[in-house]
């Protein structure tokens, strides 16, 4: 269960990016140097500081974002092979999630999806998201966590 009551931050603001439709703040806290993410829609008040903002003299915001952070996964990289039904390649093509994204129309009408993408709780949630048109294929462990998740689901709603 998520903390209800609003509190008062002071942030060095990093960057703006954008997960979905979710526009997130890139900020540190005060004087900390962790580097956090703020979704906007839940800012209740805001007010300009005459502070300057600290920020870390490495970061970069485009390696930021590349090294995995708007993923909220480990930051892993794992190459990802899937078959996806026609309507989800078209998604794809027009929103690849990955650089190095191919898609490779196979015998059966359905393509042939191979992405290096991080691993983590949100690519889980986009495969279940299109459990009907997606099957994944490799990494193996992937894989057999979304039969376990599928098959648990599928569980909820059978007879007794």
């Amino acid at each position: 269960m998520h903390d209800q009551q609003q509190k008062t931050y002071t942030l060095n603001p990093l960057g703006l990016v954008q997960r979905g439709h979710i526009s997130y703040l890139v900020a540190t806290v005060a004087d900390y140097t962790d580097i956090l993410l703020f979704a906007l829609h839940r800012f209740a008040d805001l007010q300009l500081s005459a502070s300057k903002a600290k920020i870390p003299a490495d970061f970069v915001l485009a390696d930021y974002v590349t090294q995995g952070a708007m993923q909220f996964g480990s930051g892993k990289p794992i190459i990802l092979e899937a078959r996806v039904a026609p309507y989800l390649s078209r998604i794809l093509t027009e929103a690849p999630i990955a650089a190095d994204m191919t898609l490779t129309l196979m015998p059966d009408g359905w393509y042939q999806l191979t992405a290096t993408v991080f691993d983590g709780w949100q690519l889980q949630w986009w495969i279940l998201s299109h459990s009907r048109a997606i099957e994944v294929l490799a990494p193996a462990e992937l894989r057999q966590e979304i039969i376990e998740k599928l098959t648990e689901a599928a569980g909820l709603y059978s007879k007794s």
